[in-house]
């Protein structure tokens, strides 16, 4: 069932308290009609296949990212600047790549960095169903960027977060400022499934070469690997994926896996989190106590959170119909 069918009415919210500390950066709430501008025809895609959690790193990344401004010349397609293939980063022998959406012209463009999913070992950044997105945020006024990451099995735990933390760090650069009008005191983060569990993992992850971001939106992802009913997708207390990402392939259940506690988002939750705002559906591939979980642990802090539980099936981006998304981009520009 789409969230369009059961309707916006069905939405279960959750008010939490106002966030204590961290930054706040005034801007001026987009208009419904930018925002819905950007919103045409996201409805209504196939499936995206169910993913499992992400880890939280203990130190900074390397400092690897890519410096020099070597990108290809962009493209208008629809309105929207699109410049694809930008490396951001040079790790282990892989050159990691990005895309960028942004309104022609723009400058000091508030950033979203986006985090595909795929279960931890698939997707890209191209991926259709996730892709779509950049040009709908760079039509509201944003600088989208859509990154890749390193895979498992190959690339595990923490691997993929410190790639995320130096997407980050690259578009507050002076490259991505200069040709791209990114604006690097105005930073938020935006995953789906997998790439929600790593988006929440490299807000929560210690004081680095970055600062925290503004504001973390995580649709479907993995934020606590001890969840018992994260167990029950397998019988088990550790999914697969999960040891696979984690490397603990032997290990039945998260105590017997040592990084699973690092991984776990929830674990890394502090009065200076920044905002998240939590989808999930209530039949999903990822059981809702995830976000619900999440939720808790970020008012429990004193935190900005805003929970949506759909009546639905779907997971990840197929919960987000055009509604949705002008309440996503409305919560990132009321906390960017």
């Amino acid at each position: 069932m789409s969230p369009a069918a059961a309707g916006t009415a069905a939405i279960t919210v959750v008010p939490t308290p106002a966030r204590r500390g961290g930054r706040r950066r005034g801007l001026a709430v987009l208009t419904s009609a930018l925002v819905l501008a950007g919103l045409v025809g996201l409805a209504g895609c196939t499936p995206e296949p169910p993913e499992r959690a992400v880890p939280t790193p203990s130190a900074s990344p390397p400092a690897e990212s890519a410096t020099a401004w070597d990108a290809p010349a962009p493209v208008v397609e629809d309105g929207v600047e699109v410049t694809r293939g930008i490396v951001y980063r040079e790790v282990e022998g892989q050159r990691l790549a990005l895309d960028a959406y942004r309104p022609p012209g723009g400058e000091r463009l508030p950033v979203l960095v986006m985090v595909h999913g795929g279960a931890f070992v698939a997707g890209d950044r191209a991926r259709e169903r996730f892709a779509r997105f950049g040009p709908a945020f760079a039509r509201a006024g944003w600088l989208a960027v859509s990154i890749d990451y390193r895979l498992a099995p190959r690339w595990t735990y923490p691997a993929p977060v410190e790639d995320v933390t130096a997407a980050v760090d690259w578009v507050r650069a002076p490259g991505a400022v200069g040709h791209l009008g990114a604006d690097p005191e105005r930073v938020a983060l935006f995953g789906s499934s997998a790439g929600g569990t790593l988006a929440a993992l490299a807000a929560l992850r210690p004081a680095g070469t970055a600062d925290r971001v503004d504001a973390v939106v995580s649709l479907s992802g993995v934020l606590d690997f001890a969840d018992t009913r994260l167990g029950e997708l397998e019988g088990g207390s550790l999914p697969s994926l999960g040891r696979s990402f984690l490397d603990c392939p032997e290990a039945a259940t998260a105590a017997e896996c040592p990084a699973a506690a690092e991984a776990s988002a929830v674990g890394a939750v502090g009065p200076d989190s920044p905002p998240f705002y939590l989808l999930t559906g209530d039949r999903e591939a990822i059981p809702d106590s995830q976000a619900r979980g999440m939720d808790a642990a970020l008012r429990r802090a004193g935190v900005d959170s805003v929970l949506r539980v759909l009546p639905s099936g779907e997971h990840a981006t197929d919960l987000v119909d055009d509604a949705v998304l002008a309440e996503i981009i409305g919560f990132l520009a009321a906390r960017s």
